[in-house]
């Protein structure tokens, strides 16, 4: 059964023209456009994630990244490299990470990618 869904799963990524590697996310996962999505084996992505098309999670300066909870990566985003990224974080169009996102629930865009919002994946956070 196995080599069955991996024949299966690998004529879809050439189909969409995407690689996705085995057990990089976690679950939950919500791909909106599966077209041109890259990710390393080696990276981690936690749960409930979501990613849309042309989205890099790459590997290079020795590591390969660890994506946190509750993460939304948005239309050809890039995270590259021994990076570490919160939980409920947001990351724009076209944003290129390349440090640690140690704020959670914080928006990232731009190139390299800066904080533009204290707002992140939670919309309404309760306040205690």
């Amino acid at each position: 059964m196995f080599v069955i869904l991996r024949y299966r799963f690998r004529k879809l990524q050439r189909k969409m023209c995407s690689e996705i590697g085995f057990n990089v996310f976690g679950k939950g996962l919500i791909i909106w456009h599966g077209q041109r999505i890259i990710t390393n084996g080696e990276a981690r992505v936690g749960d409930y994630c979501s990613i849309s098309s042309g989205v890099v999670i790459g590997h290079g300066n020795g590591g390969a990244p660890h994506i946190g909870n509750n993460v939304e990566m948005t239309i050809n985003s890039t995270i590259i490299g021994d990076v570490s990224i919160a939980d409920n974080v947001r990351i724009g169009a076209n944003a290129l990470v390349v440090k640690d996102i140690i704020e959670p629930n914080t928006t990232w865009g731009g190139v390299p990618a800066k904080k533009i919002s204290d707002h992140g994946t939670v919309e309404n956070p309760v306040v205690a």
